[in-house]
């Protein structure tokens, strides 16, 4: 037998009332002259034991009244199974141990209460109960346990920067559902923060789970929630010996407080920015690399926000950055003298002084030069026009493509017949010019930024941020396009603007316009330089690796240790928690799995290169919802749920599948009470 209200038993206590009226309300003889007292005396005695025992019998009911009442007001209640039956009480809890469970905003973290509310529910189950744990989080799992092995279960667990997954917790109750015995008590308990990733993953639960007892309780902060992270970072640019990073600020929380974001490279501090950290927002750092390598090198970088806030763990950013070899790209200018090449000139090399890893080099020459000698050593070779000069180099233009050089071809108005037979029947040009159209036009807006000569899109978008299409061309050839070139971009009156070919192991590519302003004025605008860097083809750009901590990792790693990994066939890397461990090697680059974890992961090998393994992006947004909110999506879930969080639960005590008994009381305290009334009618005669 139990009480659902034990307190009230307290009023037993008033029983002392009759006891007390009893020992001071023995009653008073006096002292009367009588004759034969010898007869008097014995039948006195026998009148005061039968007296004796009635006030005894008269005080025992009066205290068991007050007791049956008190025991009354305390809800007494009756276990309905029989000790002989095989019924069980089991217990599921889901435990929420994702990052943002590690929040703290006074003496303990939202982990930690949740530990101890848990603890709390174990200790207060009936003797014999079953325990099934699940760690919402890192997926660990304890099944059928005894309450001191859950209680050594939530010991060991910790906080790992993963998504909360509820489907096992849920799953496992709907199997035990189905499997249960007629007289097992099914309950569960949800313990989370309910973070918006968590009530997005409840939401996407379909049906309803039926149990006999469900209850969660939302760990949550009675304060103003402060949290803000760097959640994304990445490379925009390497020029000037600086590296151009932008890094992505949440504020997770309701407070704002400025904030400065430190960009860290190798332990020390390279450059900062200061953060408002009122919403989601932007930042550029420029990070200094002029201490890098020539050859190519992996930084790894780390972001940090200073302060600090109620979530340590989320106030880094790992950002490791691959820097390329330093190359040099050999251009040669053929025109017919330095006043034509001068405005090409100019704009390759202002795109030189842009990069400082990747550096081009101008010579010129002329049409009459030799074209043996012009083409030697050049990797880019650009045309400023084809006179007949050009009709005896046909083939040297065409071995120069063939062995991996890229030939770029400008359109004049005086081109030579001659010299655009020899360089088609050479299969050199992508296009054929054929008829010239007076009248001005300009490029048509490009809606695809991926093609053969750009394939990252990057010089098409910048040449749009240029508005190259309102450049005016006052001019435009009709061309006939080689079988196997493609035209890459069109003029608006649909003549071609950009020819594009393979020819072996080069290119080429013709361009409608001139290389000065007799067609139009392309080398003369503001997007020449953009224009040159996509004509030139693919850059070495900066490379980077970070990944989520739920992600397969991917190190893209440096010629000459992807070389050395090949022939091993194996690479040792070092995980975030300092253990070594084997990474699988395809190509150039090295994948390996580390659950839960955030930090670095870095190849044993010299020069080290570096991935930053970070928490899922959203996982530690501490915006938590409305009561209302989660008691609705959980009783959706639990439709026998009534909202309850721990501190009902401890007050009531757990439900054991009782069966009430006040009734049997009431009605034993009423017989009592007409005995002792008859009792009492006794006594007084």
């Amino acid at each position: 037998m139990s009480f659902a209200q034990a307190i009230f038993l307290m009023g037993s206590v008033a029983v002392l009332a009759p006891v007390l009226a009893h020992l001071f309300a023995r009653p008073r003889f006096r002292r009367l002259p009588f004759t034969l007292l010898r007869f008097l005396r014995a039948g006195q005695k026998d009148v005061q034991a039968r007296r004796k025992l009635r006030d005894l019998l008269l005080l025992l009911l009066r205290c068991a009244i007050i007791v049956l009442i008190a025991m009354l007001f305390a809800g007494p209640r009756l276990l309905a199974r029989s000790p002989g039956s095989n019924a069980r009480d089991l217990y599921f809890l889901g435990l929420d141990n994702s990052l943002s469970m590690a929040y703290s905003d006074g003496p303990q973290s939202y982990f930690q209460s949740m530990l101890d509310a848990a603890a709390d529910y174990i200790r207060s189950a009936p003797s014999g109960s079953l325990f099934n744990l699940y760690a919402l989080a890192s997926g660990e799992r304890g099944a059928n346990l005894s309450s001191e092995q859950a209680l050594a279960f939530l010991r060991q667990l910790a906080v790992v920067p993963s998504v909360s997954e509820p489907d096992g917790f849920i799953g496992a109750l709907r199997s035990a559902q189905q499997r249960r015995h007629p007289d097992d008590r099914i309950s569960s308990l949800l313990l989370s923060d309910f973070t918006p990733k968590m009530m997005e993953r409840l939401g996407e639960l379909s049906g309803p789970v039926l149990v006999d007892d469900a209850r969660y309780k939302m760990i949550s902060s009675e304060g103003p929630i402060h949290n803000a992270a760097p959640v994304d970072a990445h490379v925009t640019d390497l020029a000037q010996g600086k590296l151009h990073v932008s890094a992505t600020v949440a504020n997770y929380g309701s407070v704002t407080k400025p904030r400065a974001l430190e960009a860290r490279l190798g332990g020390k501090k390279a450059a900062a920015v200061q953060v408002a950290a009122a919403a989601t927002q932007n930042y550029r750092l420029a990070i200094p690399v002029e201490g890098a390598r020539q050859a190519e090198s992996c930084l790894p970088i780390e972001l940090s926000l200073s302060g600090g806030d109620g979530l340590r763990e989320d106030d880094t950013f790992y950002l490791a950055a691959i820097l390329p070899e330093e190359s040099k790209r050999q251009v040669v200018l053929i025109g017919s003298d330095r006043r034509e090449l001068f405005l090409l000139r100019t704009a390759l090399n202002s795109l030189s002084l842009m990069n400082a890893y990747e550096t081009v080099s101008v010579k010129e020459a002329t049409f009459a030069a030799s074209h043996g000698e012009a083409l030697a050593g050049a990797d880019v070779a650009v045309f400023a026009g084809m006179p007949d000069a050009l009709s005896d180099g046909a083939d040297e233009i065409s071995s120069f493509v063939q062995n991996g050089g890229r030939a770029v071809f400008f359109l004049t108005r005086d081109l030579s017949a001659d010299a655009l037979d020899r360089l088609w029947r050479a299969d050199v040009l992508p296009a054929l010019p054929r008829r010239y159209h007076e009248g001005a036009t300009h490029v048509a807006p490009s809606n695809v930024y991926t093609d053969a000569l750009s394939p990252d899109g990057k010089a098409i978008k910048a040449l749009c941020n240029y508005k190259i299409e309102t450049i005016l061309f006052l001019g435009s050839f009709d061309c006939e396009q080689s079988p196997a070139g493609a035209c890459l971009w069109r003029l608006q009156n649909g003549n071609g603007f950009v020819y594009f070919k393979h020819h072996g192991n080069g290119s080429a590519v013709l361009i409608n316009t001139s290389a000065d302003d007799s067609l139009g004025a392309l080398t003369r605008s503001r997007a020449a330089v953009a224009f040159c860097r996509y004509l030139l083809g693919p850059s070495t750009a900066p490379l980077q690796n970070s990944f989520a901590s739920d992600e397969t990792i991917v190190l893209a790693l440096p010629q000459s240790e992807s070389e050395d990994a090949a022939q091993e066939r194996r690479l040792y890397v070092m995980t975030p928690s300092g253990e070594p461990c084997a990474a699988q090697v395809s190509g150039s680059t090295a994948s390996v799995q580390c659950p839960h974890q955030i930090g670095w992961v870095k190849t044993l090998t010299r020069p080290a290169s570096y991935a930053g393994v970070n928490p899922p992006r959203g996982e530690t947004d501490m915006q938590a919802p409305a009561k209302e909110v989660v008691a609705d999506l959980m009783g959706r879930i639990f439709p026998v749920a009534e909202g309850k969080d721990m501190a009902a639960a401890s007050r009531n005590g757990l439900d054991k599948d009782n069966r009430p008994i006040w009734r049997f009381f009431a009605w034993l305290i009423i017989g009592l009470v007409l005995f002792e009334s008859f009792v009492a009618n006794k006594v007084k005669r």
